[in-house]
């Protein structure tokens, strides 16, 4: 998933006046309604040999185009299955009417944005998956394959009775909230994702190398899905939580570290491990 640097070209086209038959100088100069006058001198020669010297102007209209806007798309899928899911409600966070429907296929787009400018897409929950929140950064060109993911009841299920073998005592709670970190680099193994405020005891879990969910670890240890998960967190605004990555030989980078939160919603933290 690539990441963008940022501008926001901006064109503007400029249509001169058309001049008379004229020596001398020309000058021009724009007035404050964005038109432009040229002025200039021009010599008429009389009968008996003698010259004057008049001058003349017209205006020419400046033209500009509006801002340069980009769109996002992509395909709606289970984070685990990776089938996709169809019409599937996604806005921006806090950006009003920003909202748009998935297609029948799980395919999106969402359009007039600008560069250089970061979003939390939010797909809103339903009784088969849980909310997610996604966030993507653009630069100066659209993204034309911007998958996103939801995470199911029946996933989430499953996980928790996973973890019961371990602490019968584990239940997970519909009205909070959970933080799925996911590294890009699924060659990344042996990263530690913490998170700040330390998470209570038995609220979060690593899968192994052989992708079973281990209770109270934040180590990545499996390829396939290099992701840690805390759960059971009390909803809260951008920056109730800090995520970091470490990994002993990479440097790790997280797009939305103090993301928001929401209960019944994933908050899906990609992290660049290179």
């Amino acid at each position: 998933m690539s990441r963008l640097a940022l501008s926001l070209p901006l064109l503007m086209s400029l249509a001169c006046g058309s001049k008379s038959e004229s020596t001398g100088d020309e000058s021009s100069s724009t007035t404050g309604d964005g038109t432009s006058t040229s002025t200039g001198a021009t010599t008429t020669t009389s009968a008996d040999g003698s010259s004057s010297t008049s001058s003349t102007s017209e205006a020419a209209d400046t033209t500009e185009t509006g801002p340069v806007t980009l769109s996002i798309s992509g395909e709606v899928s289970d984070f685990f299955e990776m089938g996709p899911i169809g019409y599937a409600q996604i806005s921006l966070l806090d950006e009003k009417g920003s909202e748009t429907v998935a297609n029948p296929d799980g395919t999106y787009v969402i359009e007039d944005l600008e560069p250089n400018s970061f979003h939390r897409i939010l797909l809103a929950e339903n009784a088969n998956y849980w909310g997610a929140i996604v966030p993507v950064q653009l630069e100066d060109e659209s993204i034309d394959k911007y998958d996103l993911s939801q995470v199911s009841t029946a996933v989430i299920d499953l996980q928790e009775a996973a973890l019961q073998d371990q602490n019968p005592d584990v239940l997970v709670d519909e009205d909070a909230a959970v933080l799925l970190i996911a590294i890009n680099q699924n060659t990344a193994t042996g990263a530690t994702v913490t998170l700040d405020p330390p998470p209570a005891e038995n609220t979060y879990y690593a899968p192994d190398a052989n992708g079973a969910p281990i209770l109270n670890s934040n180590l990545i240890e499996w390829g396939l899905f290099p992701v840690a998960v805390f759960f059971n967190l009390p909803p809260g605004d951008a920056g109730t939580y800090t995520v970091t990555v470490t990994h002993p030989d990479r440097e790790c980078t997280a797009l939305d570290p103090e993301p928001p939160t929401r209960g019944r919603h994933v908050n899906l933290i990609y992290v660049d491990c290179v």
